[in-house]
């Protein structure tokens, strides 16, 4: 074996054994109750009778229907949205395509903070419309119920419906609708015959993405649900375990989840490798774009879209900005404009207990993201540049599996198996780094996966082994899309609140968890100020790496 080739072999099985010790051995040792060690507060943990039991059985429909309603909404959301970007080009067309990602890098516990600000009973959207028609009461009850956990994950996932889609739409070859046309059908002929086909794969692809990510979905629910009666798995997992102790319960309920979540994590996974075979044989035409809708019944139809999109994507995040810049005087005084909150984070005028505990969370979570998305993105171009010539296959799957596993049920398994570990920074870092994981494998392989086998072939042919070649060719061209994935994983650690609120590690201070205590004492001021710093530290390294999330990838 060549030296360049044993190399590459030691890399991608240190990599391999990382990720079987963080992530496989301890869940598959909590799942099976390997890791248990007993206690008073443990019982049950039979996952059949889990099932027979009418209140989990409740809260896992539950799961499983706002999932599926937030994914239809996303849906609805994303279609409109998909269409006017692959057919038009009109004015801020770059703004509308940017504010798709936005929502990526806001925090969980930020959108709900932003929902609470823009649709609570006292938030700017009731109050607008109680003066407007002079009423006495809020007219729109939206939050802690079903509703607004099914809108604020409408507003977090349906860029992916939007990218996914856009994409494929733009492939279509325009001849194909042509010909339909020349044959006398009408446009909802030539929509049902040839536009749904062919965009049936990347719908059905993206639907089962956000369904994923919902039934997964804790600070959401956790927040705006409002109670034992709009609960998911996910919460009541955290709460057998923090609240009850009652970890037979918990591994139950994770064990149930599991099953759940890799169903529609390998029919995902199948649905991916269609799209995949689909967009190989489809003609990459180009489209010839008109400025804008030529009718008025299409300019009607895009001003009624910018004007939903405006409520439940800018409004929020609108809501959010505004309140950091907003004081109150006294108890029950008067709004202002002011900057109190960002000079009380940055000590300006002198340290003060806010910035206490501002300063080092901002800190801390800095370094974790530093630390986890450099991990994230090193296994990740390990099992991507191992796999770049040889297709998908059945390992992809396994590699994909984060994706699809509880943070909460993760966190608890990391705990189980190494009980030292999971009282230090380090264990954040890694679980953070665990569940970026598939984000970063997805981007890299779709990267080193485009590269031309002529480039690797020429350098085998100047006597380059399979690691030389990844090393002279294939990273150097990769490199920029690197950088885009390592920023996107650092993101994803900042933003992260359940890990940290399941390890519950003393003293242990990030800027989500700062955020969620700051909510839950509803000090919203603060809580904007701190969370529009971290927004505004992702949206800097995005644009700093240009980053471009492509449709056409695993994931996003």
């Amino acid at each position: 074996m060549m030296k360049g080739s044993r190399t590459a072999a030691v890399l991608l099985a240190v990599a391999a054994v990382v990720l079987a010790l963080a992530f496989y051995y301890p869940l598959l040792s909590f799942l099976t109750g390997f890791s248990s060690r007993g206690g008073n507060g443990e019982r049950g943990g039979n996952p059949l009778a889990l099932l027979l039991d009418p209140y989990y059985r409740r809260i896992i429909l539950f799961t499983a229907w706002q999932a599926a309603l937030s994914a239809a909404l996303s849906l609805a959301l994303g279609l409109p949205g998909a269409y006017f970007l692959s057919h038009y080009d009109f004015p801020g067309k770059r703004i509308v395509s940017a504010l798709t990602t936005v929502p990526f890098l806001f925090p969980p516990i930020l959108v709900v903070l932003g929902f609470t600000l823009f649709f609570g009973s006292n938030g700017w959207l009731n109050a607008r419309l109680m003066s407007f028609f002079s009423l006495s009461s809020p007219p729109l009850s939206v939050l802690y119920s079903i509703t607004g956990i099914v809108l604020a994950h409408a507003f977090y996932n349906f860029p992916v419906v939007v990218r996914t889609v856009s994409t494929a739409w733009e492939r279509i070859p325009r001849t194909e609708a042509e010909a339909a046309k020349t044959l006398g059908a009408g446009p909802f002929a030539v929509f049902r015959t040839v536009t749904l086909p062919a965009l049936a794969v990347p719908i059905l692809s993206s639907v089962l993405l956000v369904f994923l990510f919902c039934s997964l979905s804790f600070s959401v629910v956790l927040v705006l649900g409002g109670g034992p009666k709009a609960t998911t798995t996910e919460v009541e997992l955290y709460r057998s375990a923090r609240i009850e102790l009652d970890m037979g319960t918990a591994r139950a309920l994770a064990s149930v989840e599991a099953v759940l979540n890799f169903v529609a994590l390998a029919l995902y996974y199948l649905v991916q490798r269609k799209s995949a075979s689909v967009r190989q044989g489809a003609v990459n035409a180009s489209r010839p774009k008109a400025r804008l809708p030529g009718t008025w019944k299409g300019r009607t139809a895009l001003s009624l879209y910018a004007l939903v999109c405006l409520l439940a994507v800018v409004g929020p995040i609108a809501s959010v900005a505004a309140f950091s810049f907003l004081s109150r005087s006294g108890s029950f005084g008067g709004l202002h404009a002011s900057f109190i909150w960002y000079e009380r984070i940055f000590s300006i005028g002198g340290f003060n207990s806010f910035s206490r505990e501002a300063l080092p969370a901002l800190l801390t979570t800095s370094l974790i993201g530093v630390a986890a998305a450099t991990l994230a993105v090193g296994l990740g171009g390990f099992f991507a540049a191992s796999r770049s010539e040889r297709g998908r296959g059945p390992l992809a799957l396994f590699l994909y599996l984060p994706l699809g596993t509880s943070t909460i049920a993760l966190s608890l398994a990391l705990e189980a198996a190494y009980p030292r570990l999971a009282g230090s920074v380090a264990a954040v870092v890694l679980l953070h780094a665990v569940i970026a994981f598939p984000f970063a494998y997805a981007s890299l392989r779709g990267i080193f996966g485009r590269i031309p086998p002529a480039l690797y072939e020429a350098a085998r042919m100047l006597g380059a082994g399979p690691w030389t070649a990844h090393r002279t060719v294939g990273i150097p061209l990769a490199r920029r899309g690197a950088v885009a994935a390592w920023a996107f994983c650092f993101a994803l650690s900042a933003g992260e609140l359940n890990v940290v609120l399941a390890l519950g590690i003393p003293g242990l201070k990030t800027v989500p968890l700062v955020i969620y205590r700051m909510v839950a004492s509803y000090n919203y001021f603060a809580a904007s100020a701190l969370g529009m710093i971290l927004a505004a530290l992702s949206c800097v390294l995005f644009l700093f790496s240009d980053i471009k999330l492509k449709g056409d990838s695993d994931v996003l």
